[in-house]
Parts: C-alpha cells; sequence; structure tokens
C-alpha cells in the first residue's frame, strides 16, 4: 500500500485523524482484513458493531457506518484508524461480536436482476433480488453488505428491491467486483475499472454542424449510471457492465452521448460541441479520425472589457 503517515494526515481532517490515532493505538480496532487496495474493519461502540470499508486505489474513499460518515461521506476516524492500522501492521484480535445490532453485517449475498437489464438501466431504474447465500464472504460482499446495511436494513430474506434514479449510482457502484451477480440466467459483471474510450469511424464538419459516427458492429447500451453515462454490453459469458471514462459535464450532454451510442451517429452544432470539446475528445479513443484528427487548439490572450 504506497501510503505514509504523512500522506493520510494530509487527506483527512485534523479531528479525524487525531481520533482515528487514538482508536488505532488502544487497540479498538475488533478485526482487520487487508486487500488489493482495499482494508475493512470493525469497531465495537457500546452494544453496536459499526463495519469500515476504505479504497486506497487512487483517490481515498471510506465506506463506514458511523454518523460522521452516513452525513458526509467523509474520511472518518474509523478510515484512519484502519489506514494506521495498516501501515503499523499493528496486532488485532480477530472478533466477530454476535450482537443483534450490528451496523453493517458482513454477509455473502447473490443478487438476481431481471432478463431485461440493460434496457432498465437505460431508462434510469432498476429493481433487484437479493438472497444469502452458504459462501464465505469476501471484500465485495463488506463493500454490498455496507449499502445494504444503509439502505435495506433486516435481516428478512430474499429481500426486493426497487431503486430509484439517485439510487442506482451507489448501488452499482458497491457491487463493482461482485461474483455473484446474475440477469436472468446469466451472469453479469460490473467493472472496478472504467470502461475503455469508444471508436469513432468519422467524423465530418458540415458549415455549423458537426457528424460523428461510431464504428458499427459494437452492441453496446447506453446506460443511466446516475448522472453519470455507462455502458452494458453482453457477451456469450453474460452482461459487462461499468461507467464509460468520462464524467459528463451536464445531463444534456449525457443524453447526447447516449445518442450516438445508441444510433450509431450524432449531428450537433459546432457551438454545441465547442462548448465541451474536452470531454468529447475524452469519449473516443485516439487516433481520431476525420475532422476531430485535424482539430488543433492554441492558446489565445483573452480580451477583457
Amino acid at each position: 500500500m504506497d501510503w505514509t503517515e504523512e500522506r493520510v494526515r494530509e487527506q483527512t481532517g485534523w479531528k479525524a485523524f487525531r481520533e482515528g490515532q487514538a482508536i488505532a493505538r488502544h487497540g479498538k480496532v475488533a478485526s482487520f482484513k487487508r486487500g488489493d487496495e482495499l482494508l475493512t474493519g470493525a469497531f465495537k461502540e457500546g452494544r453496536k458493531t459499526l463495519r469500515t470499508v476504505v479504497r486506497t486505489g487512487g483517490i481515498l474513499s471510506v465506506e463506514c457506518g458511523c454518523r460522521a460518515n452516513q452525513a458526509t461521506g467523509e474520511v472518518c476516524s474509523h478510515g484512519v484508524a484502519l489506514l494506521l492500522t495498516a501501515l503499523a501492521e499493528l496486532p488485532v484480535e480477530i472478533e466477530e461480536p454476535e450482537e443483534e445490532a450490528m451496523v453493517g453485517e458482513l454477509l455473502a449475498c447473490r443478487i438476481s436482476f431481471p432478463e431485461q437489464l440493460a434496457k432498465m438501466l437505460a431508462s434510469g431504474r432498476l429493481s433487484a433480488q437479493i438472497e444469502r447465500c452458504d459462501s464465505d464472504p469476501d471484500q465485495a460482499d463488506a463493500v454490498f453488505s455496507l449499502w445494504l446495511s444503509r439502505n435495506a436494513p433486516g435481516r428478512d430474506f430474499p429481500k426486493l428491491l426497487s431503486l430509484a434514479a439517485d439510487q442506482i449510482d451507489a448501488f452499482l457502484s458497491s457491487l463493482a467486483g461482485h461474483r455473484r451477480l446474475f440477469a436472468g440466467k446469466v451472469r453479469a459483471v460490473i467493472s472496478e475499472d472504467r470502461l475503455p474510450p469508444l471508436r469513432l469511424s468519422q467524423s465530418h464538419r458540415l458549415g455549423e454542424r458537426i457528424i460523428l459516427s461510431l464504428e458499427s458492429g459494437s452492441a453496446i447500451t447506453p446506460i443511466k449510471w446516475g448522472r453519470a453515462l455507462g455502458a452494458a454490453t453482453r457477451s456469450d459469458e453474460g452482461w459487462l457492465i461499468g461507467r464509460l471514462p468520462i464524467d459528463p459535464p451536464s445531463l444534456v450532454w449525457r443524453d447526447e452521448a447516449a445518442e450516438l451510442i445508441t444510433t450509431g451517429e450524432l449531428d450537433l452544432s459546432t457551438r454545441e460541441f465547442l462548448t465541451d470539446a474536452d470531454v468529447w475528445l475524452d469519449l473516443f479513443q485516439s487516433p481520431l479520425p476525420g475532422w476531430l484528427g485535424a482539430l488543433r487548439f492554441e492558446p489565445a490572450a483573452p480580451h477583457f472589457h
């Protein structure tokens, strides 16, 4: 793990760092596991047990059952304690409490989607059935267990979920890399990484219009991943779902890019294209054919009035 105590201090608030340091030093980490760019642990707080997941790859992110993290999503003291425990390789007594009142109980689950998974996601809605299974929980289960404890708590299984548009982003993100996802009878995989850029076949400028054309033969369904844009592709092995390598600047842009993926061609004004030119260029794989390949940007001095 390419982290140091100084780097942890820089990326967390002083209060969270101080409290996390105290938690780690006083041995209040009830359980701890280290994975590839993922730390999971548990903390006793009265009769409750808080479970915490820390992602250390790229931007530091923490998911925890504590109030501070649930309210703001900030790196809380429990996340700091896991990071410092990992850095110091402190001994931790592995203990799984069995109290009823648990926040983020670690569960191994099977998640089943309808066969029309791609069409549902394209329309910005999603339903799923959650069932417990007898497999040993892994790190992906730990991440999803946190989402489940916050959004669908309780020991009643199977759970039938109907997700609103604003819940889909967090739900799909919590299932990235999960091994037991199914759409109908076929497997589904939610990519932990961004999907590769799209391949253009041609780009033209006709007067004040820009025409973009995708390569044919790619059966991609654009999906609404919250406010972001994702894609679903079907193969013999099942569904692959993931986010595209850009963050849409607006919902209008997202819908225009979705139209391009759906129809294979998009006609928009030069002004519309140039307003978000950097995002359009990041969406496509190099080398860029046609007019986009000849496009060059030069710095210019602004004139102020």
